[in-house]
């Protein structure tokens, strides 16, 4: 196989290639051909400087070829000298990989940054941040978890209310209050950390420890921690086929419906639990039951205390969801009272 020096060949040449070709060869090239380049570190900073992303790119094809060790430069030259978007590209690679292999430390030293000053934006920066508090929480530190976590709802109150946080943080805000309070035998906050996560949240992989964290806490308010964790064991019923049940926990969960939901359920109408309701009766086909709970989220919505301080457009596009998840199950119902076979159950 033929070794191709990256540093060779003067200022016509980058990775032992023509200069104008490295572009489009790190766009479309499969990995393997990495595997035959032998570069200098300076090339590194080369192909920064010629390329904005390059070398960001350069390490994502030889990590996907399994040469991470390699990569590292590229990560390490797009971070120092790379500019916005793929020097932050490129620090949230470099930690998830790092986090992978178990440098927890590494992790830790890479995103020291985000608390220098003040909390870097947590909307531009939520991967790192999300790989921050991985390590610590592996690493056995909650308590600076949250400290930070605090840190940065102080800072950004409104964002962490707000429609376009990412659903990472919402879960490492919930994961950490729930091992700080559960560690340390007591609740400031919990409740408040854990129900932004629990309404939105889809039924993916960390609710069990959540859940789990949650049935063995002290919380004083055991009607609250039962409707999280009811709520929670209900969106894991539908992710595992179980609409029936969902709609139990669901059930249970929403008698009587929150404040908290219509507030919160307003500014993320584009999921949970309208979404999960309609999810787990068309999953079930037990239409009736799902248009009795979101029925009684209509009914329950006028006396929902502080609604009418919301955004009045944004409370109309919540409700406006409500409602049309009520029409589209009673117009599948009157179908397959007509029809049963002509809507399948799933």
């Amino acid at each position: 196989m033929a070794v191709l020096c990256l540093s060779c060949g003067g200022e016509q040449t980058l990775m032992g290639l023509d200069i104008k070709d490295v572009r489009s060869i790190l766009s479309n090239s499969e990995p393997d051909i990495f595997s035959e380049l032998k570069y200098n570190p300076v090339d590194a900073l080369r192909l920064v400087r010629r390329y904005p992303g390059g070398a960001y790119f350069m390490a994502q094809a030889l990590i996907e070829g399994g040469d991470f060790f390699t990569a590292k430069d590229f990560l390490e030259a797009e971070i120092k000298y790379g500019k916005g978007y793929f020097a932050d590209l490129a620090l949230g690679e470099m930690l998830e990989q790092e986090l992978k292999r178990g440098n927890r430390a590494a992790v830790i030293r890479g995103s020291a940054e985000l608390f220098r000053d003040a909390p870097a934006d947590p909307l531009e920066y939520s991967r790192v941040y999300g790989h921050r508090f991985e390590a610590l929480l592996q690493n056995g530190d909650a308590d600076q978890a949250q400290r930070e976590m605090m840190s940065l709802v102080d800072t950004y109150p409104g964002i962490f209310v707000g429609p376009d946080l990412p659903h990472g943080l919402l879960y490492y805000r919930a994961r950490i209050a729930t091992e700080v309070s559960t560690r340390n035998h007591g609740n400031t906050g919990m409740y408040e950390a854990v129900f932004p996560y629990v309404y939105v949240s889809s039924a993916k992989s960390g609710h069990g420890e959540i859940r789990g964290i949650l049935e063995s806490s002290t919380m004083p308010e055991s009607d609250k921690k039962e409707r999280l964790v009811n709520l929670l064991r209900g969106k894991e019923s539908i992710f595992a086929g179980r609409g029936s049940a969902a709609l139990g926990f669901f059930e249970e969960a929403l008698s009587p419906p929150t404040d908290e939901l219509f507030i919160f359920q307003s500014r993320r109408i584009d999921e949970g639990l309208f979404h999960d309701i309609f999810a787990a009766a068309r999953g079930s086909g037990e239409y009736d039951r799902g248009l009795r709970l979101l029925s009684a989220l209509e009914d329950a919505r006028s006396g929902a205390k502080g609604w009418n301080e919301l955004d009045d457009r944004s409370g109309a596009k919540g409700w406006n969801e409500l409602d049309a998840r009520l029409l589209e199950l009673q117009g599948i119902q009157h179908i397959r009272r007509r029809n049963p076979q002509q809507i399948p159950v799933g």
